[in-house]
């Protein structure tokens, strides 16, 4: 990932290296992404992934991954309590709250309550992390940034919108460079 798509990676201080739980929670345009959050985050990562990913021979590589299954057509509370189970033990979640590959020209999509509300229940902070530039080899200005950890309280809705705003406005910042 780094030799071919030579990524910059800012703000990687800001991510605790060991110790509490963290939920990471990322813009998703490209199936690349979570391969490059792999790459550039020394902690182990657990993603949320659709259950429509789970056939085989995939189901084998994400179990063995530790990715947990999410049913996107229902509220899924066995996701939801497996993801917390990892974030009370000190485990790193990342979650794409957009739900889906975001394909449009929006910056982002609209965002899902399922990362705010497992950050929330398992009482650790939420990292925003942004994705820009393309997976273009060697010359997509490939950019990774890491924002600042933040709690979140019992106002899910102005946590999510938060997290939400700090992705959006740094997508732009990047985006104007």
């Amino acid at each position: 990932m780094r030799l071919v798509f030579w990524p910059r990676i800012k703000g990687r201080s800001n991510l605790p290296k060991t110790g509490k739980g963290l939920v990471l929670v990322f813009n998703h345009k490209s199936n690349f992404d979570p391969i490059l959050l792999l790459c550039a985050t020394p902690r182990k990562l657990r993603f949320l992934a659709k259950a429509e990913l789970f056939r085989l021979p995939w189901s084998l590589f994400f179990n063995w991954m530790g990715v947990i299954a999410i049913d996107r057509s229902r509220k899924n509370n066995q996701a939801l309590e497996a993801a917390v189970r990892v974030l009370k033990s000190g485990g790193v979640v990342a979650v794409a709250p957009e739900g889906t590959r975001n394909k449009t020209a929006q910056t982002l999509l609209p965002f899902k309550y399922g990362a705010v509300a497992m950050a929330s229940r398992a009482q650790v902070p939420v990292m925003p992390v942004t994705i820009t530039g393309r997976y273009l080899p060697f010359f997509g200005k490939l950019k990774l940034e890491y924002g600042k950890p933040m709690m979140v309280g019992e106002d899910l809705e102005a946590a999510n919108s938060k997290v939400f705003k700090t992705i959006e406005s740094t997508i732009k910042n990047n985006e104007e460079k």
